[in-house]
């Protein structure tokens, strides 16, 4: 079997993947505007400022980057810095790294397991949806997941060659790692415990782990700790991460977190929670028989090292899960979690299961190998047949908000002709950001009257409302009364204070001009 074809093979059907989503789903969210202001303010050289995102407060219109982490920033400042458009930046950066997770994933899972098993591993892992859906998505979670492979394999080259300076390297990159996302605290204690497990196991001597240990921990402050630097001397705090408490319990996040899992690994159908359930079942049914039997026992004799490397990204799994269960319980994210959280660890429940087939073809009768082996193969083809399907709910959603894209589109000029103090907010508000390069705030359950009292006499007022969808359209539409007018269902004007809800004619730019 030549794995270099294969594995090419799998980098270009990871590229066809990017190309053939890339037109069909929205790559921004919320969250990319901030991104974008903090990468704009890195390369302006202001620090991260960014601009203020809710309604309130009307007189500041920049803060310091307090909720995201800046790595992703920085590795987009640098695309853009090549001469890459900003926007087009943020959506390149997670795309061309996702094509060398081929590589990665394979290169890491050969230290698990056999060549064949290996490629079966990586092809699973490349293809499953939360992986390569975000491939084209301007977010942070696909970055971040390449550095915490990158820093696996530099961690478990080390204790294998017993190497400072590869252990030195996997600490920088764990500690970027965490620079892109908070969800890198697991990383990087997960990797701290790994290098302990080789003292408890008996590979190193307690003072060899602890030197490591320290090794470790100094390349990752190298990275993140300038960042800790700067949020004690802004906010007296190493971590100074807030937002309102969660509308959510403990057990209810609990309940998604595993409703999502299912989601991740066969899709959005119904049935699947029950079917991950009794997968659960079969598997922690066979974990038990093989602990019985002492093969694990027998394994860590004999393949120490590999105990080690599987126990760390365990841990990592686990510890990282907890986070997000309990970062979700805690504070009110404004979303439900989603596949896109379980894309840090996904990967881990792939390397286990694979683990438990090998054992089961290695430790039966050999007339039952050549089945277990065939049986694993197919499990990975219609694993992947089942993650394809999976995107079409995801596609489809996507496709209708294409369509309000397109839309915004229409009225960015007139937008952009405004006074630089007028104060802009949109039920739209992220899209119009990127869209405009404005500091447009984003209209949420504000009432009419309480905005108009905070910003009357102070600027400008300019709410643009896209579609009656939006909860709050009827409260604006009520306060000012009005004709049709130039192809407008609104054009309310009150002083300082205009509200737009555009036709079709308005938003196709049939009546550009009218606005001003």
């Amino acid at each position: 079997m030549n794995s270099k074809l294969i594995i090419g093979v799998l980098t270009l059907t990871c590229l066809g993947l990017v190309v053939f989503l890339s037109p069909r789903i929205i790559p921004f969210t919320a969250d990319t505007a901030e991104y974008i202001e903090a990468m704009k303010s890195i390369k302006e050289g202001r620090g991260l400022v960014v601009s203020e995102y809710d309604v309130l407060p009307v007189e500041e219109d920049e803060k310091l980057m307090i909720l995201f982490p800046p790595g992703y920033s920085i590795l987009t400042a640098l695309l853009s810095l090549c001469g890459v458009d900003d926007v087009l930046a943020t959506r390149l950066v997670p795309s061309l790294l996702y094509l060398f997770f081929p590589l990665l994933f394979y290169i890491l899972s050969k230290m698990f397991f056999d060549k064949k098993t290996a490629l079966s591993v990586t092809i699973a892992c490349c293809l499953t949806q939360a992986i390569f859906f975000y491939a084209v998505k301007s977010m942070s979670d696909l970055p971040y997941l390449f550095f915490a492979l990158l820093s696996f394999i530099c961690l478990f080259k080390g204790i294998h060659k017993t190497r400072g300076r590869l252990i030195f390297l996997a600490g920088l990159l764990a500690g970027f790692g965490l620079l892109i996302r908070n969800v890198g605290y697991a990383l990087i204690f997960s990797e701290l415990v790994g290098l302990s497990f080789c003292a408890l196991w008996g590979l190193w001597p307690w003072k060899k782990a602890i030197t490591y240990g320290f090794v470790f921990g100094m390349g990752g402050l190298i990275t993140y700790g300038p960042l800790l630097l700067r949020n004690i001397i802004h906010f007296g705090s190493i971590q100074p991460y807030t937002m309102p408490p969660s509308d959510v319990t403990l057990t209810l996040t609990v309940k998604q977190y595993l409703w999502t899992l299912s989601e991740t690994f066969l899709g959005t159908a119904q049935w699947t929670f029950g079917f991950v359930v009794v997968l659960g079942i079969f598997v922690l049914s066979g974990v038990i028989y093989l602990f019985k039997r002492g093969v694990f026992a027998s394994l860590m004799s004999q393949e120490k090292i590999k105990g080690i490397y599987f126990s760390t990204i365990m841990v990592y799994a686990f510890v990282g899960s907890a986070l997000v269960v309990y970062s979700r319980s805690k504070y009110l994210w404004g979303a439900d979690v989603t596949i896109r959280n379980h894309m840090q660890h996904a990967w881990v429940i792939i390397f286990f299961v694979s683990l438990i087939l090998s054992i089961y073809g290695r430790w039966c009768h050999d007339k039952w190998r050549w089945p277990v082996a065939r049986i694993g193969y197919i499990i990975v083809g219609l694993y992947v047949i089942i993650q394809i399907f999976a995107l079409r709910p995801y596609v489809a959603m996507h496709a209708l908000r294409m369509v309000n894209y397109q839309k915004l589109t229409a009225i960015v000029e007139d937008l952009k002709a405004y006074p630089k103090e007028a104060y802009i907010i949109s039920n739209q508000g992220y899209f119009l950001r990127i869209l405009t390069g404005r500091n447009i705030r984003q209209l949420d359950s504000t009432t009419p009257e309480y905005l108009i009292k905070e910003v009357t006499g102070l600027r400008p007022l300019v709410v643009v409302l896209t579609g009656h969808e939006f909860k709050g359209f009827s409260l604006w539409r009520d306060l000012y009364k009005g004709e049709d007018v130039a192809g407008y269902n609104y054009i309310l004007e009150k002083g300082p204070v205009k509200v737009f809800h555009g036709t079709n004619k308005f938003l196709e730019g049939k009546t550009t001009g009218s606005v001003q």
